[in-house]
């Protein structure tokens, strides 16, 4: 909803020299690069298709999509 935070996360078996870029609509997010991506405030710019890709060493690997959809809260 719209003004909502909402936090995004990724685990892995192995800890030691991984590292993380957060990704929407397929740019990276300036400066999102650890296991927690946290949208605080949601505003419309922020809706869309998030994924992260997770290097321990050589090619990353991409996780699955998640959809973030930002709205008005319905009341009557």
């Amino acid at each position: 909803m719209l003004g909502e935070s909402v936090t995004l996360s990724v685990r892995t078996s192995v800890t030691a020299g991984v590292s993380y870029q957060w990704y929407l609509n397929g740019t990276p997010v300036a400066g999102a690069t650890s296991q927690d991506l946290v949208l605080s405030n949601l505003q419309t710019s922020q809706a869309g298709s998030y994924k992260v890709s997770v290097r321990t060493t050589g090619t990353p690997i991409f996780s699955n999509a998640v959809n973030v959809l930002v709205g008005l809260a319905y009341c009557n």
